[in-house]
Parts: C-alpha cells; sequence; structure tokens
C-alpha cells in the first residue's frame, strides 16, 4: 500500500479505466464475438452462393486475419522496422475490421497502409512508394501478385 500522500496523488493522475481509450477500445470476448458475427453476416448478405454455416465463416475471417497478421509482420520486418512498428500495424488492422468488414474494404490495401500508419506513429519514417514496392514484392513472392 502507497502512503498517504502518493495514493493522492495517484488517485488524482488520469484512471485508465475512465478513459476514453478504454470506452472506446478495450473490449471484451463477447464483443469481439459480436463484431465478428456481424462481419460475418455482412459477407453472406453479399455474396450470391450458398450461405454457408455462420461458425464457417466466423472460422474463414479467422484464418484471413491471422494470414494478414503475419503479411503485416513480414512486411515491416522486410522493410526493418523495429518489432514495435509491426505491432503497432497489427493493433491498427484488427481494430480497424472490429468495425469495417472485409467486403467494405480491400484487406490488402488495409494490411500495407495499417504499416506506413504504423511506422508514422511510431516515428519510423519511411516513404509510401517504398512500403508499396516491397509490399508488392512481398505478395509476387507468395504467388499472388495477380491478385
Amino acid at each position: 500500500r502507497l502512503p498517504a500522500d502518493r495514493e493522492q496523488k495517484t488517485v488524482m493522475a488520469a484512471n485508465f479505466w475512465t478513459s476514453s481509450h478504454c470506452k472506446r477500445w478495450v473490449r471484451t470476448r463477447e464483443d469481439i464475438e459480436a463484431s465478428l458475427a456481424a462481419s460475418a453476416v455482412a459477407s453472406n448478405s453479399s455474396s450470391s452462393e450458398k450461405k454457408p454455416l455462420l461458425s464457417q465463416r466466423m472460422a474463414k475471417e479467422r484464418q484471413v486475419r491471422l494470414f494478414f497478421t503475419t503479411v503485416i509482420r513480414d512486411l515491416s520486418q522486410r522493410l526493418g522496422f523495429h518489432n514495435q512498428v509491426g505491432c503497432t500495424a497489427i493493433v491498427l488492422f484488427k481494430r480497424f475490421y472490429l468495425v469495417n468488414t472485409f467486403v467494405d474494404h480491400d484487406v490488402r490495401l488495409i494490411a500495407a497502409v495499417s504499416v506506413f500508419v504504423a511506422a508514422k506513429a511510431e516515428e519510423c519514417m519511411q516513404k509510401a512508394d517504398e512500403v508499396v514496392r516491397v509490399y508488392r514484392k512481398h505478395w509476387a513472392q507468395l504467388g499472388l501478385d495477380h491478385v
């Protein structure tokens, strides 16, 4: 336990649990599952194919998220960024898709943009055309450059 004078300073400091960061970005597992389910429903409603089960669709979206997490990590490493930039980019990517769907926004573009924005946020300046060049090279090595 802190002394009385230190305890008062701690109480007067910013409280994380009442902060806007906590209110907007800290999510429970139920919130995340609801977001994934809403995204899967939106993806199914725009598809002309036979609708797969919701749980199968959610599993596919988890695989896409995991794949692009790996792509973001690889891209940040190829650009020579510190690990913190890659982690920030992954957080930005995941936060973006908590409120948006894969159907509405190109996942490849959002992955590249998240790395670029994370680099700027972490003060590891890199030109956008360099990020795009390395990103295209990475896709070509995966054999997905025609996508």
